[in-house]
């Protein structure tokens, strides 16, 4: 089977990365774009018989059937504490906003509250990172942070 447009006819269904699904309607060979493709919303465009768009192109822009893409999860960010990494999630809360913070002094090794710009307390763990989301993610970044202060390893 190719992927090139050699063989191409009129009303042949094609896909483009950039344009979805349309049909050729036209086809001059001695064109350097000889395969003109209508596309479902009625934009148009020609390409070349390997299917780029442009000759400066490297890849392959048309095909003969809808290319599935699988875009890839972005790996955490981490944060080096005590020769532990910690997820890299900590941000800056707003006024009144709840928040997580890793607590060697806790049972479970994270304490929560709401962010007060008065309260030295708030301000000192947001100017030294240790303010996390208040969400599950940020609730396990805590965790692992108050761990890695006391050098437990898990």
């Amino acid at each position: 089977m190719t992927t090139t447009f050699e063989n191409a006819k009129v009303g042949d269904r094609v896909w483009s990365v950039t344009s979805g699904w349309g049909f050729i309607d036209d086809i001059h060979y001695r064109c350097k774009y000889p395969i003109h493709v209508t596309f479902d919303d009625d934009r148009f465009s020609s390409f070349m018989v390997d299917g780029r768009n442009y000759k400066d192109h490297l890849n392959q822009e048309l095909f003969w059937d809808e290319i599935k893409f699988e875009v890839p999860v972005q790996p955490p960010r981490m944060k080096l504490i005590h020769g532990v990494e910690v997820p890299n999630i900590s941000f800056v809360p707003k006024e009144d906003e709840y928040y997580y913070y890793p607590s060697i002094e806790m049972p479970a090794f994270y304490g929560f509250t709401y962010f007060d710009t008065t309260n030295i307390n708030d301000i000192l763990k947001n100017k030294h990172g240790l303010c996390y989301p208040y969400t599950e993610q940020g609730k396990q970044a805590a965790i692992l942070h108050a761990k890695a202060m006391l050098g437990v390893r898990e």
